[in-house]
């Protein structure tokens, strides 16, 4: 399956892994733009060739149109997989959304507590991700959280992040 960022040109042992193919990363595919952008498939020193100064542009172009570029630097693959995000984006994340929970003990002045935190990530109307946190503690206390994601450097630490 070929992710948001599964575009590839590099040269394996065996083969060259294709540039271009459909699929998106919705939940399954998540896996594979993690490793794309964390360099786990293929080792970085099999690249083939490296892209133009006018296909970054290009893309870089396509990318500012619908997140913030401003000041994030961006690698040949980083624009890649942004550039299919952003194409892909309507189909397969627009109104997606995953929640997780987790809870622990902690201890505070008045003694033991368990805390209950709520984390939910959701892909926006926009182009963009709205990252949600709550936590609920067992003596009453409790508070939330919420930023938007939508700066090209941030859609990516996400990805990363969750990999």
């Amino acid at each position: 399956m070929r992710t948001a960022c599964s575009q590839t040109r590099f040269r394996d042992a065996a083969h060259v892994v294709p540039s271009h193919g459909t699929g998106g990363c919705a939940a399954p595919g998540i896996i594979g733009l993690r490793r794309k952008l964390t360099g786990s498939v293929i080792a970085k020193d099999r690249r083939v060739e490296d892209m133009d100064r006018n296909e970054k542009k290009r893309l870089r172009d396509a990318i500012g149109e619908r997140l913030d570029v401003s000041n994030a630097r961006l690698s040949d693959d980083e624009a890649e997989c942004l550039h299919d995000f952003i194409e892909d984006y309507d189909d397969k994340y627009k109104g997606q959304s995953t929640t997780r929970t987790s809870s622990y003990v902690g201890w505070s002045s008045d003694g033991k507590y368990t805390r209950t935190e709520e984390y939910t990530d959701t892909f926006t109307d926009d182009v963009g991700i709205r990252a949600d946190y709550q936590y609920r503690d067992d003596d009453g206390q409790s508070g939330e959280s919420s930023r938007e994601i939508k700066d090209a450097r941030g859609v990516l630490n996400w990805f990363k992040d969750r990999g």
